[in-house]
This record gives C-alpha cells, sequence and structure tokens, in this order.
C-alpha cells in the first residue's frame, strides 16, 4: 500500500545549475537508470549566451529520456523591485 509517507520518500529531486557538473550528474543518475523524479533550476536572467542556447536541448532531452518534471523559477522586474515568478512546470 503507497503511503503518504512512502510516497515522499520515493520521490527524487535534482537541482540544476546549468552548468557542467550538475548537466553531467543528472545524465549520469539517468543512464545508470536511476529513477528522477523532479529537476528544479533558477533562471537569474544572467546566465551565458551558451547556457540559454543549451536549455531547450537539455529540457527536451530530460522529456525524452524519462518522464522528469522541469521546474524552474524565473527573476522578474516589478516596479517594486525584482520578484521571483512561480515555479513553472515543463514535462
Amino acid at each position: 500500500m503507497l503511503t503518504a509517507a512512502s510516497h515522499l520518500s520515493a520521490l527524487v529531486v535534482a537541482a540544476w545549475g546549468m552548468g557542467v557538473d550538475s548537466t553531467a550528474m543528472i545524465i549520469e543518475w539517468v543512464a545508470r537508470g536511476l529513477p528522477l523524479s523532479v529537476v528544479l533550476t533558477a533562471d537569474t536572467g544572467t546566465e551565458r549566451e551558451e547556457t540559454y542556447a543549451f536549455l531547450p536541448l537539455f529540457q527536451q532531452w530530460m522529456i525524452a529520456a524519462s518522464s522528469i518534471i522541469w521546474c524552474a523559477t524565473r527573476r522578474a522586474v516589478s516596479s517594486i523591485g525584482r520578484l521571483i515568478s512561480p515555479c513553472s512546470k515543463t514535462a
């Protein structure tokens, strides 16, 4: 029987900094057949052009590789200063 506690213990979350190390970790994790439920990242709006060019490729790979949910927060600027937008999910 699946309980709330067992469901939470089965959830595997990775933090993706959009750099080489965290990208390699996620690729290796999936290549080993280990479960990965969610990938979190924070887009500060100040990443390199190459990073933004790579972003859709990696998102497509995550979707094709498994049923990983990608969740990103993005910085938004308003009249009262900097705000973090709500998390958006792509699956």
